[in-house]
């Protein structure tokens, strides 16, 4: 049972200093994130009509997480770090993280006092990985919405994190460059979607295809994809 917990979180009337009950609940999703204990399983409850701004990096250290965020938002914020954005997010390290319902919304990048916008560093991605141990990502009946910035972004080293994606829908909304639903850099990696919709481009009115939102796929001279396993045809 210690292994095994349930959290509640409320943007608005939660409090980080509660014991993440129904009756108390926490502020944000890093607390109850946090609270799940190294090797333990964590139910975390999101209040509906709520927008959760994830502010600070997650670190998730061999745990099962579930976020159920029906009718509510998680969005991501940005950061300047040495004149460059960067975009805080979830660090899975040998976990398995699983979205259910709800909106997930990528950052869009900064500017600076004239009003240019920052470039990006690869510190962003509401998934974010380096060189750690394989981690996985489930989302049930979720919509992505791309901004500026990633999905998941994979700068380095030689692990991955696979996708697993149950209807929802993904749409590219970003104010300044486009933002893809994975980005890899290096290495393989494993990708499944099913009953998933895709929505518009940037424009309003380009479809979006799975080779636009998927950036990094290594093909050999016949255009077989050699990095990634995965029921989509790209």
């Amino acid at each position: 049972g210690q292994f095994n917990k349930t959290f509640y979180v409320d943007a608005t009337n939660g409090n980080d200093t509660n014991d993440g009950s129904s009756a108390y609940p926490f502020k944000t999703i890093k607390k109850a994130c946090d609270s799940v204990p190294i090797g333990g399983y964590g139910n975390i409850l999101l209040a509906q009509n709520q927008t959760y701004f994830i502010d600070s990096d997650i670190f998730l250290y061999n745990k099962y997480i579930i976020i159920d965020a029906t009718n509510s938002i998680i969005e991501n914020t940005a950061y300047v770090d040495n004149q460059r954005t960067g975009a805080f997010g979830f660090v899975p390290i040998m976990s398995l993280i699983s979205f259910y319902k709800g909106t997930i919304r990528t950052a869009n990048l900064l500017t600076d006092a004239n009003g240019s916008i920052l470039p990006p560093s690869i510190w962003q991605g509401i998934i974010k990985r380096e060189d750690n141990i394989r981690a996985f990502v489930k989302t049930y009946l979720t919509n992505i919405e791309l901004g500026d910035t990633s999905f998941i972004r994979r700068s380095m080293g030689s692990h991955a994190v696979d996708l697993s994606m149950y209807a929802g829908s993904v749409d590219r909304v970003g104010a300044n460059q486009d933002g893809y639903l994975i980005v890899n850099k290096a290495g393989d990696f494993r990708f499944s979607a099913y009953n998933t919709s895709l929505a518009t481009e940037r424009d309003g009115t380009t479809d979006l295809t799975w080779n636009s939102i998927i950036s990094g796929i290594v093909k050999d001279a016949n255009g077989v994809p050699r990095n990634i396993i995965s029921n989509i045809v790209f």
